[in-house]
Protein backbone atom coordinates (compact mmCIF):
# COMPACT_ATOMS: atom_id res chain seq x y z
CA UNK A 1 0.00 0.00 0.00
CA UNK A 2 1.27 3.15 -0.93
CA UNK A 3 0.13 6.95 0.41
CA UNK A 4 -1.09 9.53 1.09
CA UNK A 5 -3.16 8.05 4.05
CA UNK A 6 -6.96 9.39 3.69
CA UNK A 7 -9.44 9.60 6.87
CA UNK A 8 -12.57 7.94 6.77
CA UNK A 9 -14.65 11.11 6.06
CA UNK A 10 -12.25 12.04 3.22
CA UNK A 11 -12.68 9.03 1.57
CA UNK A 12 -16.47 9.01 1.96
CA UNK A 13 -16.18 12.15 -0.10
CA UNK A 14 -13.78 10.92 -2.81
CA UNK A 15 -15.74 7.69 -3.50
CA UNK A 16 -19.12 9.42 -2.97
CA UNK A 17 -20.20 7.09 -0.18
CA UNK A 18 -21.97 7.46 3.11
CA UNK A 19 -20.61 6.15 6.27
CA UNK A 20 -22.55 2.92 5.86
CA UNK A 21 -21.60 2.23 2.10
CA UNK A 22 -18.06 2.86 3.24
CA UNK A 23 -18.00 0.40 6.52
CA UNK A 24 -19.46 -2.07 3.72
CA UNK A 25 -16.65 -2.32 1.41
CA UNK A 26 -14.33 -2.48 4.51
CA UNK A 27 -16.24 -5.83 6.01
CA UNK A 28 -16.45 -7.68 2.38
CA UNK A 29 -12.52 -6.72 2.28
CA UNK A 30 -12.92 -4.22 -1.07
CA UNK A 31 -11.27 -1.67 0.48
CA UNK A 32 -8.43 -2.06 3.28
CA UNK A 33 -7.60 -0.11 6.06
CA UNK A 34 -4.88 0.45 8.26
CA UNK A 35 -4.25 2.58 11.36
CA UNK A 36 -1.48 5.58 11.76
CA UNK A 37 0.54 6.02 15.19
CA UNK A 38 1.93 8.72 16.76
CA UNK A 39 5.71 8.32 17.11
CA UNK A 40 5.86 5.64 20.06
CA UNK A 41 8.87 2.86 20.46
CA UNK A 42 8.18 -0.52 18.88
CA UNK A 43 9.60 -4.10 18.94
CA UNK A 44 10.79 -5.87 15.65
CA UNK A 45 10.31 -9.43 15.62
CA UNK A 46 9.98 -12.40 12.69
CA UNK A 47 8.40 -15.63 13.59
CA UNK A 48 9.77 -19.30 13.06
CA UNK A 49 8.69 -21.94 11.66
CA UNK A 50 6.81 -22.77 15.33
CA UNK A 51 5.29 -19.16 15.42
CA UNK A 52 7.84 -18.40 18.43
CA UNK A 53 9.23 -14.70 18.59
CA UNK A 54 12.29 -13.92 17.09
CA UNK A 55 13.38 -10.59 18.21
CA UNK A 56 15.45 -8.66 16.01
CA UNK A 57 15.30 -4.42 17.30
CA UNK A 58 14.00 -1.94 18.35
CA UNK A 59 12.89 1.39 16.80
CA UNK A 60 10.30 4.60 16.88
CA UNK A 61 8.10 5.17 14.39
CA UNK A 62 5.26 7.54 13.01
CA UNK A 63 3.18 6.26 10.52
CA UNK A 64 0.83 3.33 9.36
CA UNK A 65 0.74 0.22 9.91
CA UNK A 66 -1.63 -3.10 8.96
CA UNK A 67 -3.47 -4.82 11.78
CA UNK A 68 -5.26 -7.99 11.48
CA UNK A 69 -8.75 -7.70 10.10
CA UNK A 70 -9.93 -8.62 13.76
CA UNK A 71 -8.22 -5.61 14.97
CA UNK A 72 -9.63 -3.59 12.41
CA UNK A 73 -13.27 -4.86 12.88
CA UNK A 74 -12.92 -4.32 16.73
CA UNK A 75 -11.35 -0.80 16.10
CA UNK A 76 -14.52 0.21 14.07
CA UNK A 77 -17.12 -1.57 16.34
CA UNK A 78 -15.85 -0.43 19.96
CA UNK A 79 -14.04 2.64 18.85
CA UNK A 80 -10.10 1.73 20.58
CA UNK A 81 -8.21 -1.02 20.87
CA UNK A 82 -5.03 -1.73 22.20
CA UNK A 83 -3.07 -4.23 20.31
CA UNK A 84 -1.31 -6.28 23.35
CA UNK A 85 0.45 -9.12 22.30
CA UNK A 86 -0.72 -8.36 18.34
CA UNK A 87 1.55 -7.50 15.69
CA UNK A 88 0.92 -5.05 12.80
CA UNK A 89 3.77 -4.48 9.93
CA UNK A 90 5.30 -1.06 8.82
CA UNK A 91 3.46 0.32 6.06
CA UNK A 92 6.42 3.23 6.09
CA UNK A 93 9.96 1.70 7.22
CA UNK A 94 11.42 5.04 5.50
CA UNK A 95 10.02 6.73 8.80
CA UNK A 96 11.82 4.24 11.22
CA UNK A 97 14.10 6.08 13.71
CA UNK A 98 16.68 5.15 16.60
CA UNK A 99 16.75 1.64 15.25
CA UNK A 100 18.81 -0.78 17.91
CA UNK A 101 19.63 -4.29 17.58
CA UNK A 102 20.88 -4.49 21.35
CA UNK A 103 18.53 -6.53 23.52
CA UNK A 104 16.23 -3.63 25.58
CA UNK A 105 15.11 -5.22 28.56
CA UNK A 106 17.05 -5.07 31.61
CA UNK A 107 15.81 -8.98 32.51
CA UNK A 108 15.41 -11.88 30.32
CA UNK A 109 11.86 -11.93 28.48
CA UNK A 110 9.08 -13.96 29.70
CA UNK A 111 9.33 -17.36 28.48
CA UNK A 112 5.92 -17.29 26.95
CA UNK A 113 6.91 -14.29 24.99
CA UNK A 114 10.23 -14.10 23.26
CA UNK A 115 11.42 -17.53 22.13
CA UNK A 116 15.64 -15.79 21.29
CA UNK A 117 16.77 -12.56 20.61
CA UNK A 118 18.75 -12.45 17.40
CA UNK A 119 19.56 -8.81 16.92
CA UNK A 120 20.49 -7.58 13.86
CA UNK A 121 21.84 -4.74 12.08
CA UNK A 122 19.62 -2.13 10.17
CA UNK A 123 21.33 -2.54 6.61
CA UNK A 124 20.40 -6.16 6.60
CA UNK A 125 16.82 -6.33 7.37
CA UNK A 126 13.48 -5.60 5.29
CA UNK A 127 11.13 -4.06 7.75
CA UNK A 128 8.48 -4.01 5.54
CA UNK A 129 8.36 -7.88 6.12
CA UNK A 130 8.41 -8.52 9.79
CA UNK A 131 6.22 -8.00 12.27
CA UNK A 132 6.16 -5.40 14.73
CA UNK A 133 4.40 -4.74 18.13
CA UNK A 134 4.52 -1.82 20.15
CA UNK A 135 7.30 -2.11 22.99
CA UNK A 136 6.10 -3.52 26.50
CA UNK A 137 6.80 -1.73 29.54
CA UNK A 138 8.65 -4.51 31.65
CA UNK A 139 7.97 -4.84 35.68
CA UNK A 140 7.75 -6.74 38.46
CA UNK A 141 4.92 -9.49 37.82
CA UNK A 142 1.83 -9.69 40.31
CA UNK A 143 3.52 -12.56 41.07
CA UNK A 144 6.52 -11.26 42.07
CA UNK A 145 4.85 -8.96 43.99
CA UNK A 146 3.53 -10.85 46.20
CA UNK A 147 6.10 -12.68 47.10
CA UNK A 148 8.33 -9.64 47.64
CA UNK A 149 5.67 -8.37 50.33
CA UNK A 150 5.76 -12.13 51.78
CA UNK A 151 9.08 -11.43 52.13
CA UNK A 152 9.43 -8.38 53.77
CA UNK A 153 6.85 -9.83 55.82
CA UNK A 154 8.25 -12.80 57.26
CA UNK A 155 11.70 -10.10 58.44
CA UNK A 156 8.90 -8.14 60.12
CA UNK A 157 7.53 -11.32 61.88
CA UNK A 158 11.28 -12.31 62.65
CA UNK A 159 11.95 -9.43 64.52
CA UNK A 160 9.27 -9.07 66.34
CA UNK A 161 9.27 -12.92 67.71
CA UNK A 162 5.66 -13.74 65.35
CA UNK A 163 5.17 -17.38 63.53
CA UNK A 164 6.73 -17.61 60.55
CA UNK A 165 5.01 -19.91 57.47
CA UNK A 166 6.05 -23.07 57.33
CA UNK A 167 8.89 -25.04 55.09
CA UNK A 168 6.06 -25.79 52.27
CA UNK A 169 4.51 -22.12 52.26
CA UNK A 170 8.11 -20.93 51.91
CA UNK A 171 9.16 -23.09 49.13
CA UNK A 172 5.61 -22.32 47.76
CA UNK A 173 6.95 -18.55 47.78
CA UNK A 174 10.37 -18.51 46.47
CA UNK A 175 9.34 -21.02 43.69
CA UNK A 176 6.58 -18.54 42.58
CA UNK A 177 9.63 -15.54 42.60
CA UNK A 178 11.58 -17.60 40.68
CA UNK A 179 9.44 -18.44 37.94
CA UNK A 180 7.81 -15.23 37.35
CA UNK A 181 10.17 -12.60 38.57
CA UNK A 182 8.69 -10.13 36.37
CA UNK A 183 6.44 -9.34 33.51
CA UNK A 184 6.04 -7.43 30.25
CA UNK A 185 3.12 -5.00 30.52
CA UNK A 186 1.84 -4.75 26.46
CA UNK A 187 -1.57 -2.57 27.06
CA UNK A 188 0.48 0.45 28.26
CA UNK A 189 1.75 1.31 25.13
CA UNK A 190 -0.58 -0.41 22.65
CA UNK A 191 -3.40 1.77 22.50
CA UNK A 192 -5.53 3.30 18.89
CA UNK A 193 -8.64 4.87 18.27
CA UNK A 194 -10.93 5.01 15.89
CA UNK A 195 -9.43 8.25 15.09
CA UNK A 196 -6.57 6.73 13.89
CA UNK A 197 -7.77 4.68 10.85
CA UNK A 198 -6.77 5.73 7.63
CA UNK A 199 -7.06 4.43 4.09
CA UNK A 200 -4.53 4.51 1.47
CA UNK A 201 -4.34 6.39 -1.75
CA UNK A 202 -3.34 2.78 -3.56
CA UNK A 203 -6.59 1.36 -1.97
CA UNK A 204 -8.45 3.50 -3.26
CA UNK A 205 -7.36 3.52 -6.97
CA UNK A 206 -7.40 -0.31 -6.61
CA UNK A 207 -11.10 0.00 -5.43
CA UNK A 208 -12.05 2.00 -8.39
CA UNK A 209 -9.98 -0.04 -11.00
CA UNK A 210 -11.25 -3.05 -9.78
CA UNK A 211 -13.95 -3.55 -12.45
CA UNK A 212 -11.73 -1.92 -15.30
CA UNK A 213 -12.66 -4.17 -18.57
CA UNK A 214 -8.40 -4.32 -18.63
CA UNK A 215 -8.67 -5.96 -15.55
CA UNK A 216 -11.12 -7.82 -17.05
CA UNK A 217 -9.30 -9.19 -19.86
CA UNK A 218 -6.16 -9.63 -18.09
CA UNK A 219 -7.85 -12.36 -15.65
CA UNK A 220 -10.23 -13.66 -18.39
CA UNK A 221 -8.12 -17.13 -18.78
CA UNK A 222 -8.08 -17.29 -15.39
CA UNK A 223 -12.12 -16.75 -15.08
CA UNK A 224 -12.54 -19.76 -17.69
CA UNK A 225 -10.31 -22.16 -16.22
CA UNK A 226 -12.54 -20.95 -12.78
CA UNK A 227 -15.65 -21.67 -14.51
CA UNK A 228 -14.85 -25.12 -15.08
CA UNK A 229 -14.63 -25.61 -11.30
CA UNK A 230 -18.51 -26.74 -10.80
CA UNK A 231 -19.80 -25.76 -7.33
CA UNK A 232 -15.86 -25.44 -5.87
CA UNK A 233 -14.84 -22.32 -4.06
CA UNK A 234 -11.23 -21.25 -5.37
CA UNK A 235 -9.29 -19.69 -2.79
CA UNK A 236 -7.61 -16.43 -4.05
CA UNK A 237 -3.85 -18.13 -3.49
CA UNK A 238 -5.07 -20.83 -5.97
CA UNK A 239 -6.28 -17.88 -8.35
CA UNK A 240 -2.45 -16.32 -8.23
CA UNK A 241 -1.16 -19.84 -8.74
CA UNK A 242 -3.43 -20.45 -12.20
CA UNK A 243 -2.21 -16.94 -13.45
CA UNK A 244 1.18 -18.06 -12.82
CA UNK A 245 0.03 -21.48 -14.99
CA UNK A 246 -2.06 -19.81 -17.58
CA UNK A 247 1.67 -18.24 -18.63
CA UNK A 248 3.85 -20.79 -17.78
CA UNK A 249 1.94 -23.71 -18.44
CA UNK A 250 5.03 -26.12 -18.80
CA UNK A 251 6.95 -25.13 -16.24
CA UNK A 252 7.54 -28.45 -13.90
CA UNK A 253 6.28 -27.56 -10.20
CA UNK A 254 9.32 -27.32 -8.19
CA UNK A 255 10.07 -24.31 -10.48
CA UNK A 256 7.00 -22.47 -9.51
CA UNK A 257 7.88 -21.16 -5.94
CA UNK A 258 10.27 -19.48 -7.17
CA UNK A 259 8.14 -18.12 -10.16
CA UNK A 260 6.03 -16.97 -7.16
CA UNK A 261 8.77 -16.01 -4.96
CA UNK A 262 10.29 -13.69 -7.70
CA UNK A 263 6.97 -12.53 -8.49
CA UNK A 264 6.58 -10.93 -4.72
CA UNK A 265 9.74 -9.75 -4.40
CA UNK A 266 8.95 -7.42 -7.62
CA UNK A 267 7.95 -3.76 -6.99
CA UNK A 268 5.48 -4.43 -9.89
CA UNK A 269 4.28 -7.90 -9.31
CA UNK A 270 2.72 -9.46 -12.99
CA UNK A 271 0.49 -12.13 -11.01
CA UNK A 272 -0.34 -11.55 -7.44
CA UNK A 273 -2.59 -8.49 -8.68
CA UNK A 274 -4.34 -8.12 -5.54
CA UNK A 275 -0.90 -8.14 -3.00
CA UNK A 276 -2.20 -11.02 -0.93
CA UNK A 277 1.16 -12.70 -0.10
CA UNK A 278 2.18 -10.83 3.39
CA UNK A 279 5.59 -13.06 3.53
CA UNK A 280 7.41 -16.15 2.05
CA UNK A 281 10.24 -17.67 2.06
CA UNK A 282 12.10 -21.31 1.53
CA UNK A 283 9.28 -22.65 3.92
CA UNK A 284 6.21 -21.33 3.46
CA UNK A 285 3.58 -19.08 1.57
CA UNK A 286 1.69 -16.37 4.49
CA UNK A 287 -0.97 -14.74 2.75
CA UNK A 288 -4.28 -12.83 3.66
CA UNK A 289 -6.97 -12.89 1.52
CA UNK A 290 -8.98 -9.69 0.42
CA UNK A 291 -11.43 -10.77 3.68
CA UNK A 292 -8.48 -9.96 6.18
CA UNK A 293 -8.17 -13.81 6.62
CA UNK A 294 -4.71 -15.15 7.51
CA UNK A 295 -3.59 -18.45 5.73
CA UNK A 296 -0.41 -20.28 5.07
CA UNK A 297 0.65 -22.49 2.49
CA UNK A 298 3.84 -25.27 3.00
CA UNK A 299 6.04 -25.70 0.16
CA UNK A 300 5.42 -29.49 1.24
CA UNK A 301 1.95 -28.94 0.30
CA UNK A 302 2.31 -26.80 -2.56
CA UNK A 303 3.73 -29.28 -5.16
CA UNK A 304 0.73 -31.26 -4.75
CA UNK A 305 -1.40 -27.97 -5.38
CA UNK A 306 0.22 -27.10 -8.52
CA UNK A 307 -0.32 -30.38 -9.70
CA UNK A 308 -4.07 -30.89 -8.94
CA UNK A 309 -4.39 -27.14 -10.02
CA UNK A 310 -3.12 -28.09 -13.57
CA UNK A 311 -5.02 -30.80 -14.35
CA UNK A 312 -7.95 -27.77 -14.42
CA UNK A 313 -6.85 -25.97 -17.33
Amino acid sequence: MQGPWYTFEEVQELLSFNRSELLYQVDTGAVRPVVTTKQRPFLVFRRDKNQRWIGLGTCSYRGCLTLHSDSITSLIENGEIRLGKGSARLLEPQKVKNWSGRYPFKQLAPFDVLAEWSGSEWEVIELSKLAVTPLPLEGQSSTAFIGGLAKSAMQFMTKNDQALPDSKEMAKINEAMELYPYTWNFDANSKFSSEDLRIAASEIERFKTARTPELEEELQPVKQVLSRIEGKRTSQLHQLILRVLVDNPDTKSKDFWRLIQNDWESDEPLYDLEGIIVNMDAVSIEWRSLGYTDQSLKRASFGATVSKLKKKL
